[in-house]
């Protein structure tokens, strides 16, 4: 099994929820073909998302993990309702930039 560093973290509110969603990236690890760098992410609940990224270097697998997961954030339903926020504030900006693809919803590109 590979090991799971954790380097990043975040807290998100969930509207109607005591519990915060976290979104936790860990340390990009060299795949078996030594050539390919795969950056793990997860969201905790209600999302419970977990995805790997992969690239062509750790910087690159990491900054991709990112963006797939400012998707995964600004293109969920839960976001799309006005469900999700930080610091009270919700369906607005997440602290986290937003794809191209999500620009029409969300506040502030990557």
């Amino acid at each position: 099994m590979k090991p799971r560093d954790e380097i990043a973290k975040m807290e998100f509110d969930i509207a109607g929820q005591s519990k915060r969603m976290a979104l936790t990236f860990y340390k990009p690890i060299l795949e078996e073909n030594g050539r390919t760098w795969g950056c793990e992410f997860e969201f905790d609940a209600p999302f419970e998302v977990t995805r790997t990224v992969f690239g062509e270097t750790s910087l690159q697998a990491l900054v991709l993990a990112l963006k797939v997961a400012s998707g995964d954030l600004y293109g969920s339903a839960l976001y799309r309702e006005g469900k999700v926020g930080v610091f009270g504030e919700y369906g607005g900006n997440l602290l986290i930039p937003a794809t191209q693809l999500n620009l029409d919803i969300a506040p502030f590109p990557f």
